[in-house]
């Protein structure tokens, strides 16, 4: 019998960790009687049948229209891989390109294309498909004379279907490294950021046994077992470290806190109604005509500095992707003292992507996925995929990275499954407090937890699908709609005013969690739109961060790049003493964080002694100090125009605007003992 091998190169060490054969894996030996449920066709091309311990494939192309029809394989549950090998006996009676296509759950693919020539015997063939990261492989596509168009047919057969995959450590390895840092870092004693002696004796029992294992281990499974047990050795070790009392005391979730979490929630309050961390969406990897660079970003290109906030998407790692990019992206924002934020575009199990409209079915998801449902096992496997992910996010000191997670997002919208038009309130509460309790179960000591609808009218709206006070430290809002126009500010300043005091009310954290104006098609949207709705009251002053969309391409973008009209107008905000980048973040992930850094004053143009009422206004408002007289005002278009001078002698005045073009205006007063003050005044 000939072998024909694709690749030759076995590939023994990987960097970073052991990579050597573990085991051959039989995906089909054909000796069934019948072709197997797990072999799919698609398209008129192919037609499979089983005799003999052998797939007979009947191949007939017979014109345009089937260029790309194939046959597959499903692995289900799907495998995770490395790199690894593919061996098949093939054999066909015509000429033909083969085509292989491994599918991978986070829709990435490798290929590989062999001519075969005909024979009539079956033929060897293998093919190493590359190391890889992590994946979890879900399906192997197999295509004869992809993209021909040209009338074609023949007979092939196949036999003895088998992957070789690969043992990886590197993961096992990682988890003892990091372990051994923490270790080393936390010192024994009774002080804060201290553990006591019992707790860290343990903890480097459990770092031995790792060790043990890591010289004996046999199976990817067993690897990921050993990672998991000190994943949890070091959980309990990290809930020991000694926190502050006051810490301690705005501890709010059901979720147990890592002493950075805690940190990071309690310095967050702190810095609430003196300034806001300014996010995006994807800051680092790819922008505007760029891509594959991690440590780049548009805002800095533009601004010389990072966004202090910046939220990923968790999609991919929940489809079983290792998540490689977005580790890294996370510790790079985390080692620069950012906060790191996590969203779920979750595509629909039942078939379709994340938007309702694109269902294959009209199936309930929300109640499909929770408890008791038809894929609610699935749904846990992508849970844990989540949690194996988070808990082995890792600082240089071992510590475990803190993230914020708002899962389930913009739920009182109807254009998500998970939205008001594919379940009820009650189904969507069931889910939420499902999937934040599974994390609870399972240690994850690093996530604080966001709840973010879309715009609303009232409270009772915004709190119709809250899942309760236990669940959430974050209430945030997501709001594109009414950031298109001034018309709009008014009504988020309302939301946010409405959040800002249910949050106070609960000692939680208000944000502004998704907004933005594609391709910024008015330039100054920073300087008025944004930064109105974020200064207007002393409420809206509480929002902690405000984080727009990502920067795709030309067409859909949410922050400047180099040369965009809006640039000049984002390094006004940028430069604005309300707005926080990352250099001018305080130490957010240390008790003392706040008291290690210059303070951090509210913005003296936004001051909140001097006020202008109504704010919006039709044109008529009063200006107003409560403490000192007002002697002189100026009016000010956002040009910098002097648009009206008033002489003034007492602590109000009421002011005619109404002959004033609608838009934002900066009102400065002089006080009796000759201080200025400003503020904003938007005139509809």
């Amino acid at each position: 019998m000939k072998h024909i091998f694709l690749t030759t190169i076995f590939v023994c060490i990987a960097f970073g960790g052991k990579l050597f054969a573990q085991e051959i894996i039989t995906l089909d030996n054909f000796e069934s009687e019948e072709v197997q449920e797990h072999w799919k066709v698609e398209g008129t091309t192919f037609s499979l049948s089983q005799a003999d311990g052998k797939l007979n494939i009947v191949y007939n192309r017979t014109g345009a229209g089937a260029e790309w029809d194939q046959f597959h394989m499903n692995l289900d549950p799907a495998v995770e891989v490395n790199s690894f090998n593919l061996f098949f006996k093939f054999q066909s009676d015509v000429s033909l390109k083969l085509s292989i296509k491994p599918v991978f759950t986070d829709e990435t693919n490798e290929w590989k294309d062999i001519s075969i020539a005909p024979s009539e015997e079956l033929i060897d063939y293998s093919w190493q498909v590359p190391n890889l990261e992590t994946k979890q492989l879900k399906a192997i596509y197999f295509y004869f004379d992809g993209g021909s168009a040209a009338a074609k047919s023949g007979n092939a057969m196949m036999d003895d279907f088998e992957m070789e995959v690969f043992l990886n450590t590197t993961a096992l390895e990682n988890a003892i490294d990091a372990a051994d840092q923490l270790l080393n870092y936390v010192l024994v004693g009774e002080g804060e950021g201290q553990v006591d002696a019992v707790s860290s004796l343990e903890f480097a029992e459990a770092i031995d046994a790792a060790e043990v294992l890591l010289s004996n281990v046999e199976s990817n499974d067993e690897v990921r077992d050993a990672v998991r047990s000190l994943n949890i050795a070091n959980i309990a070790f990290e809930n020991k470290i000694i926190k502050s009392e006051a810490v301690t005391a705005f501890q709010r979730t059901a979720t147990a806190k890592s002493r950075e979490t805690a940190n990071l929630f309690f310095n967050l309050q702190e810095l609430t109604g003196k300034n806001v961390l300014f996010g995006q969406q994807d800051p680092l990897g790819y922008g505007v005509g760029w891509s594959g660079n991690n440590d780049r970003s548009d805002v800095e290109d533009v601004c010389g500095d990072l966004p202090a906030f910046a939220s990923w998407a968790i999609k991919e790692v929940a489809q079983g992707n290792a998540g490689d990019d977005l580790a890294y992206r996370i510790k790079s924002i985390y080692r620069q003292g950012g906060v790191n934020a996590l969203e779920w575009h979750m595509d629909n199990p039942f078939g379709g992507d994340f938007y309702w409209s694109n269902r294959d079915t009209d199936t309930n998801v929300v109640v499909g996925i929770s408890p008791n449902g038809e894929k609610h096992e699935a749904y846990k496997v992508m849970l844990d995929r989540i949690i194996f992910f988070l808990k082995n996010l890792k600082g240089d000191q071992g510590e475990s990275i803190p993230v914020i997670f708002r899962p389930f997002h913009e739920q009182n919208g109807n254009w998500f499954w998970w939205g008001s038009a594919a379940c009820t309130d009650a189904e969507y509460k069931t889910l939420v407090q499902f999937t934040i309790n599974y994390f609870k179960e399972n240690g994850v000591n690093n996530v604080m937890w966001a709840y973010s609808p879309d715009r609303f009218n009232t409270l009772g709206d915004y709190l119709a699908r809250y899942a309760g006070d236990e669940y959430f430290d974050i209430l945030g809002l997501d709001n594109y709609w009414e950031m298109k126009d001034v018309q709009g500010l008014p009504k988020v300043v309302n939301q946010l005013e409405i959040i800002a005091e249910l949050a106070q009310s609960k000692k939680k954290l208000t944000a502004f969690t998704e907004t933005g104006l594609e391709a910024i098609t008015y330039s100054k949207w920073f300087s008025e739109y944004l930064m109105y709705v974020l200064t207007n009251s002393e409420l809206t002053r509480k929002t902690i961060y405000a984080a727009v969309w990502r920067n795709a391409h030309a067409e859909h973008h949410y922050a400047p790049y180099p040369g965009h009209a809006s640039a000049s107008d984002f390094l006004k905000f940028h430069q604005d003493e309300h707005t926080l980048f990352m250099d001018d973040l305080p130490a957010l992930y240390t008790y003392e964080g706040l008291e290690d850094n210059t303070p951090l004053d509210a913005d003296p143009l936004l001051a909140m002694q001097l006020k202008a009422y109504p704010n919006p206004s039709r044109g008529h408002f009063t200006l107003e100090h409560p403490t000192e007289k007002i002697t002189e005002v100026f009016i000010y278009n956002l040009d910098g125009k002097l648009i009206k001078q008033l002489t003034v002698n007492g602590h109000e005045k009421q002011i005619d605007l109404t002959k004033a073009m609608d838009g934002l205006y900066i009102v400065t007063a002089r006080l009796a003992n000759n201080e200025m003050m400003f503020t904003r005044l938007l005139v509809l």
